[in-house]
């Protein structure tokens, strides 16, 4: 389980100038977005299964669970040692 964290303070985008707060979190929400597909599509890429959940209330996470097929684990788990 991974935890994608989507608190201001985690994320690149920073107000800088003249920036209003709508820009600002519509531009952090794309940031959101974009790092969250870049993630899910590299676990998929390494042929494990990843879903998002929404996290507990008040926490603004999302839990991603990744799950991999029994041959592809134990080939981790090998290389690993």
């Amino acid at each position: 389980m991974l935890v994608f964290s989507l608190e201001d303070k985690y994320s690149p985008v920073r107000a800088f100038g003249e920036i209003s707060e709508p820009k600002l979190k519509a531009d952090r929400a794309k940031q959101v977005q974009e790092e969250y597909e870049k993630l899910v599509a590299r676990l998929k890429a390494c042929d494990l299964e990843a879903t998002g959940r929404k996290g507990a209330e008040g926490t603004d996470t999302i839990l991603i669970l990744v799950r991999g097929k029994e041959k592809r684990i134990l080939e981790e788990v090998t290389r690993e040692r």
